[in-house]
C-alpha cells in the first residue's frame, strides 16, 4: 500500500492511537475492476466506426462489410490521424466481408458510405429483394389451440421466421410478425406459394390480405384515363371530327 497522509499526521492534538481518527484504505482485489481515471482510455473504445456494418465499394458493387479495427503500423501505433471533419480524417480501417476477404478503407470513404445509407436519425433501411425460405422455431402455436374457449381466433404469428434476401445481397432470418407488418402482400403471396396459408400463423390474415390486393387491383383497373374528353368536352382526333363537332355545337 502506498504512503498516504492522515489527519493525525497534521494535527498535533490528535492521538494517533485513537481509532476514530484513522480511516482505513482498502486495496482492490482486482485492479481491472477499478474505475479508470478520466485520462485513462483506449482510443478504439469510443471509435464510432469500429464494429459498424456498412456497404462499401468492392469489385464494382456495394458489399456489406464490418469494420474491425483501426489500422496500426509495425510498432503498434495507429495509422492516420482522427479529425471531426470526415474529409480530413486520415485513419485507415481493415474491413472484413462475408466471403472472409479483408480490405482496407480510409475513414472518409467509410463515413461517406455510412451516412448515405441512413436517415437523419441514424436508422438504416433495407430494401426487400425476395423471400427465399421459412422455418419454425420451438414456439409455434399448436393447431388445436388456435381457437380459444370463447371461439375467438387466437391471432398470432409466434414461432415462425422467414429468410429474406435484401437488395444489398445479404440475407437474414426475420420474425414473421415483423415482415407481416412491413411487407404484408409479399408475405401473403409467399405463404400461398409454399402452401402455408392454412396453417395457424397464416390463415387468420393471409386471405384477407389477398382480398385487399384484388380490390386494389380492381380499383386501379376501373380508373381508366379517358382520353376522348377533357373537362367534359369531346376532343377531336382528326380535322373531320373537329368540323363535325363544330356542326353539332353550332359553332
Amino acid at each position: 500500500m502506498e504512503d498516504s497522509i492522515h489527519k493525525y499526521d497534521l494535527d498535533d492534538d490528535v492521538d494517533p492511537e485513537v481509532e476514530d481518527y484513522i480511516t482505513p484504505e482498502y486495496v482492490p482485489v482486482d485492479k481491472e475492476l477499478q474505475m479508470p481515471e478520466a485520462d485513462e482510455w483506449d482510443s478504439e473504445t469510443f471509435d464510432k466506426y469500429i464494429a459498424a456494418e456498412v456497404r462499401l465499394p468492392k469489385n464494382g458493387e456495394k458489399i456489406l462489410g464490418r469494420v474491425v479495427a483501426w489500422k496500426r503500423d509495425h510498432d503498434g501505433n495507429p495509422r492516420g490521424k482522427a479529425n471531426s471533419n470526415p474529409i480530413l480524417d486520415t485513419r485507415l480501417y481493415p474491413v472484413i466481408f462475408p466471403d472472409g476477404e479483408t480490405a482496407e478503407y480510409s475513414a472518409n470513404v467509410i463515413a461517406e458510405s455510412l451516412y448515405s445509407q441512413v436517415d437523419s436519425e441514424g436508422n438504416q433501411f433495407l430494401l426487400l429483394d425476395e423471400l427465399i425460405d421459412w422455418k419454425r422455431t420451438s414456439e409455434p402455436i399448436p393447431d388445436e389451440n388456435i381457437f380459444q374457449i370463447n371461439i375467438h381466433k387466437q391471432c398470432t404469428t409466434k414461432g415462425w421466421k422467414i429468410c429474406v434476401k435484401w437488395k444489398d445481397g445479404s440475407t437474414s432470418w426475420e420474425p414473421l410478425k415483423d415482415l407481416k407488418e412491413a411487407y404484408p402482400l409479399q408475405v401473403a403471396e409467399f405463404a400461398v406459394r409454399h402452401e402455408l396459408q392454412d396453417l395457424p400463423a397464416f390463415r387468420w390474415w393471409v386471405k384477407e390480405t389477398l382480398k385487399r390486393r384484388d380490390r386494389m387491383i380492381k380499383a386501379v383497373k376501373s380508373h381508366y384515363l379517358k382520353r376522348t374528353h377533357k373537362y367534359g368536352i369531346p376532343l377531336p382526333k382528326t380535322v373531320e371530327e373537329a368540323y363535325e363537332l363544330d356542326r353539332e355545337s353550332n359553332v
